[in-house]
């Protein structure tokens, strides 16, 4: 089987986002008021294992306003925010995933943004849509061959695909040397 790797592509035009909410730093680790590193927690349970309101802004530092159907992040989180579309397209092909559909994205302006939701995908089995490592997760997900054709056939946005060498490829030493 045949796998690939999806990322959003950050372009300059994309719209990206910074997580942030109540007690967030300006620099350095957030820290829950139980003492959870926020971004941790975000991309292994999402926002429902915090204790701490959390919520998507614009980044501060860059420009671009294209919406597309996964968001740029600064951080790399685990916690993906995909658009609704792609999040049918995916699990309409199989996948697995968990959905947090309330999360909050404000614009810029204040407005917020709908039809995106976190997702968090699949960890341990190596189905269709997955991580890119067994048992955590990056802000990249491994999909099936045939995901990565719904894909391009569904002409999402802001998405880029690679090939990888087999369904976990970041257990492979050397996998970010390449």
């Amino acid at each position: 089987m045949n796998w690939y790797t999806v990322d959003a592509t950050g372009a300059s035009r994309h719209l990206w986002l910074h997580v942030t909410g109540e007690g967030a730093p300006t620099y350095g680790r957030w820290i829950s008021p139980s003492g959870h590193d926020v971004k941790k927690v975000l991309g292994e349970r999402g926002p429902v294992g915090l204790d701490v309101s959390v919520h998507w802004i614009q980044a501060p530092e860059h420009y671009g306003k294209q919406r597309t159907d996964i968001l740029w992040q600064t951080g790399l989180l685990g916690l993906k925010l995909m658009s609704d579309r792609m999040r049918r397209i995916l699990e309409d092909n199989g996948a697995q995933l968990e959905t947090f559909e309330d999360v909050e994205i404000r614009l810029r302006d204040g407005d917020r943004l709908t039809g995106y939701a976190g997702v968090l995908e699949e960890t341990q089995a190596a189905g269709p849509v997955h991580s890119l490592w067994r048992g955590r997760r990056s802000h990249r997900l491994v999909v099936s061959e045939e995901v990565r054709n719904a894909i391009k056939q569904a002409r999402l946005t802001g998405i880029e695909t690679e090939p990888v060498d087999g369904p976990f490829p970041a257990d492979r030493p050397g996998f970010f040397d390449d």
